[in-house]
């Protein structure tokens, strides 16, 4: 009787856990950020902060190294790190995925160079954080020189999508390598 019970509680808990894990999904799959909103409220400001805060400054004064002076400054530099690593991962959504080689592999250095600046927060070390800094620089201009097209838009939402799709309710961006 005991090996029933134990038997019966296990298919419950297994089948609550899949239903748990289902309505994650669903509940996931449910709201996306357009494309070009992603990279404007997300990874743009992400890679600024990586790229603002490590340079050299020579002039007539002498030379000014500015890198990040506490915790403080290194933890908020750590979550835009973790922030650029998930974006490539963001990037590779079926919805996100632009056609051509140029996407995955931009999204994936995105991915590895975004993880090597957090590296460089965890350790707290200025040079490995500009190279990842230079690292980013690369995988996002490799990719705006294939996919945006800046000189011809400048709405936030491509021209011809709606910005909230009611049906589905997500936001559409996925025009942007087309506008």
């Amino acid at each position: 009787m005991r090996g029933f019970v134990t038997v019966i509680f296990l298919m419950l808990f297994s089948s609550a856990c899949h239903s748990q894990s289902m309505k994650v999904v669903e509940t996931n799959a449910t709201h996306n950020i357009e494309l070009k909103s992603l990279m404007l409220w997300l990874i743009d400001p992400a890679a600024d902060a990586i790229w603002d805060s490590v340079s050299t400054i020579i002039d007539r004064n002498g030379t000014t190294n500015i890198a990040p002076k506490n915790d403080e400054e290194w933890e908020s530099l750590r979550q835009q790190a973790a922030v650029l690593t998930e974006a490539g991962n963001l990037l590779m959504m079926p919805n996100r995925v632009q056609p051509g080689r140029i996407w995955a592999l931009a999204a994936k250095k995105l991915n590895t160079s975004g993880f090597l600046a957090l590296q460089a927060t965890l350790n707290k070390d200025p040079d490995l954080l500009f190279k990842a800094g230079e690292e980013i620089y690369k995988s996002c201009s490799g990719c705006h020189h294939t996919y945006a097209n800046f000189e011809k838009s400048t709405s936030l939402i491509p021209q011809g999508t709606k910005s909230v799709d009611q049906t589905n309710r997500h936001l559409n961006f996925t025009q942007l390598a087309k506008h």
